[in-house]
């Protein structure tokens, strides 16, 4: 059961009636942004953070127990998300939604994903929470590829807060296959300004991620959505598919592209519990501001206040997000980094696995799908020489400089030259960091899962 003696004094408490947020929500899908407006949704959107947080320590206490490697976050929606939510489901309430206040686990497998739900169904019921629905989409797959269980659960604050009894939070379990495929939809989805996540967009692309998604469901044992296609043909359709697209290409760039701002942080030693990560696709920088409990009121009064602020701008994005460290903060929400290294890890071991099973004999286009696989190990090894190279430039640099530094007199200049040297060193660190990533995918899955 919860503790009563539960200190809600950090939280936000919903100020405004329903008929009210019902309205703003409206209002909001006109396009309006007046300061009541604003208010109403800040309030209802910053009060699902009690509810969000008591529910989302027993969805972590028990995937823990259940999976040591569990990954867990949560978060609080994002502005532009609630409303164009509101504005694709017409029927659709702000005062209803309930995916406001949401949080996540991710295992390592399917097993682990539907004993994990079992248990937290167990624990909702133990602490009087209602669940209101729970969505098995890996068993019954979306058409778009879609993987997952979501549960959305009825808060009971009966014990904690009256006021707070009632507010709806979402909850999903995934396995690390289902995603980094749905993060990698929703980072092609930011750099194309489309909203593929939502099935909206260029149809290649969906088309693509949706095979994918069936491909992925393949390795793990999973019903596939399109059973009509011998799941041979379909690998080799999406090998034909992701060339034609360049998703690869596209992929690996928007994975090396973005670097990290910690403010100066040592961000997995910070008490943190949420995060409020701006991305700034134009200059490929992302800033992480570490939130503890005491200061969420205003960070989420920030947070409606820089969505406002670069609402109209499509290079902007801005979240208020949870994890235990920064580190797992990437791998839970890596669209946000555009870090889609482990989409393609995964992508290729999968490809791989399928595509070695091919029987010559009966399917007429494998040599052409060999033949593709042979070009892609060969533009990685080049890919590798050329990060070698640059490394050892870098280096060179970093130690020219050094050099330079030592013979420098003036205090000012010595100073400017220091900080120069701090930020080569900094660059260096991360490009060679990432070239020792690439080599290890390409040591242990592509070339162990074609050999």
């Amino acid at each position: 059961m919860i503790k009563a003696e539960f200190d809600i004094s950090s939280y936000e408490v919903p100020r405004f009636s329903k008929n009210k947020i019902k309205a703003a929500g409206e209002r909001l899908v006109e396009g309006s942004s007046d300061h009541e407006t604003l208010d109403i949704l800040n309030n209802w959107r910053s009060a699902h953070a009690l509810p969000l947080q008591l529910i989302s320590e027993e969805l972590n206490k028990i995937a823990s127990a259940v999976d040591e490697n569990a990954l867990l976050a949560k978060r609080l929606k994002r502005s532009p998300s609630i409303i164009n939510k509101l504005k694709i489901q017409q029927t659709m309430s702000l005062a209803r939604m309930q995916d406001i206040g949401g949080c996540r686990t991710i295992v390592d497998s399917i097993d682990s994903v539907y004993h994990v739900n079992e248990c937290f169904q167990e624990a909702l019921d133990v602490n009087r929470h209602k669940l209101l629905r729970m969505t098995d989409y890996i068993k019954e797959p979306k058409s778009s590829g879609y993987r997952g269980i979501h549960l959305v659960i009825q808060f009971d604050g009966s014990e904690i807060s009256e006021k707070h009894n009632g507010m709806k939070i979402e909850a999903q379990i995934r396995t690390r296959y289902q995603h980094y495929w749905a993060t990698a939809v929703e980072t092609m989805g930011a750099y194309l300004k489309q909203s593929l996540k939502s099935s909206q967009g260029d149809k290649r692309f969906l088309q693509l991620f949706a095979e994918l998604g069936d491909l992925f469901a393949f390795y793990e044992g999973q019903p596939r959505f399109n059973n009509d296609i011998h799941i041979r043909k379909q690998a080799s359709k999406v090998v034909g598919d992701s060339k034609l697209l360049q998703l690869h290409e596209k992929l690996s760039a928007f994975s090396h592209a973005t670097n990290l701002i910690e403010n100066g942080l040592d961000a997995d030693a910070t008490n943190a519990d949420f995060y409020l990560v701006i991305t700034d696709i134009k200059r490929d920088v992302v800033r992480v501001q570490p939130v503890t409990k005491d200061e969420l009121k205003a960070a989420n009064e920030q947070y409606t206040r820089l969505e406002q602020r670069f609402r109209n701008d499509p290079c902007r994005d801005i979240a208020l997000v949870s994890a235990k460290t920064l580190a797992d903060l990437r791998d839970t929400y890596p669209n946000y980094f555009s870090d889609t290294k482990n989409f393609l890890e995964h992508y290729h071991k999968v490809l791989f696995y399928i595509l070695k099973q091919l029987n010559p004999t009966e399917e007429s286009d494998i040599p052409t799908t060999q033949k593709e696989i042979q070009l892609f190990m060969l533009k990685f090894k080049r890919l590798i020489t050329k990060r070698r190279s640059k490394n050892r430039a870098f280096v060179r640099k970093q130690r020219s400089l050094i050099r330079n530094s030592r013979k420098i007199t003036n205090p000012k200049v010595k100073a400017e030259m220091e900080k120069k040297i701090r930020s080569v060193r900094v660059h260096t660190n991360q490009f060679c960091k990432k070239t020792s990533e690439i080599k290890h995918f390409y040591k242990n899955t592509v070339v162990k899962f074609n050999t």
